[in-house]
C-alpha cells in the first residue's frame, strides 16, 4: 500500500526514496527469510543506479505482492492494510496533491466494498468533500495530511484530548483496537 501511495502521483520524490531505504535498513535483519530476501534484493536493484523510477517501484510492488499472496488473510483485512499503506505513502512527503487525491479516490471507488470499514469510510467522505470543486488548495492539502495522520495514529490524536481528565483517576478495562493500555 505504501508503494502504491508513492506511485499514485506517477513520480517518486526524495522523501519516498528515503522511506524505501529506511525500510530496507530496518528489515535487513529478516533477510534470512526467502520472501523478505527477495524484497530486499528488489530494493537493492532499484537503488543501484541512484535513480528510482515509477516502473521500478511498480516492480518492487510485484515482489511485495508475491509475499502477500502467501500470507493468509481476509480480502477486507488485506485491502484495509493496503489502504493504510496508501495513506502513509501519499503523506510521507508532508503534502497531498490533487493528483494523489484523484488517484486515491479512484482506488477507493474500485474497492467500494470496504465502505463500512475504518479508515475507508472517513477517507472517502473527506476526499469526496475536498474534490467537490476539483481543486485542492494548500489549506485542503494540509487538512487532508493532518486528517490522515490522525486516522493512522489515533492514540496520538487522543493523547491531546486526555488533558480533560488530567488530575483525575481513570480505570481502563478491556482491549483496545489501537495501542496498549499504557499508551491509551
Amino acid at each position: 500500500g505504501i508503494l502504491r501511495g508513492f506511485t499514485i502521483d506517477n513520480e517518486i520524490n526524495k522523501d519516498e526514496i528515503a522511506y524505501i531505504k529506511k525500510w530496507k535498513q530496518d528489515h535487513e535483519k529478516y533477510g534470512a527469510q526467502q520472501d523478505v530476501a527477495a524484497i530486499i534484493s528488489s530494493i537493492d536493484s532499484i537503488l543501484e543506479d541512484g535513480i528510482v523510477t515509477v516502473d521500478e517501484v511498480v516492480s518492487l510492488q510485484f515482489s511485495v505482492r508475491k509475499y502477500l499472496d502467501l500470507v493468509s488473510t481476509s480480502p477486507v483485512t488485506l485491502a484495509t492494510q493496503i489502504l493504510d499503506g496508501i495513506l502513509k505513502g501519499i503523506t510521507v512527503d508532508g503534502e497531498v496533491t490533487e493528483s494523489e487525491c484523484k488517484s486515491l479516490r479512484q482506488w477507493l471507488y474500485d474497492n467500494i466494498y470496504l465502505s463500512d470499514h475504518f479508515p475507508f469510510n472517513k477517507t472517502i467522505e473527506m476526499i469526496d468533500k475536498v474534490l467537490e470543486d476539483s481543486v485542492i488548495t494548500a489549506e485542503e492539502s494540509t487538512f487532508i495530511t493532518n486528517a490522515i495522520a490522525e486516522m493512522l495514529n489515533p492514540v496520538e490524536a487522543l493523547r491531546i484530548q486526555v488533558n480533560s481528565v488530567e488530575g483525575k483517576t481513570v480505570c481502563l478495562s478491556g482491549n483496545f483496537a489501537y495501542g496498549s493500555k499504557s499508551e491509551v
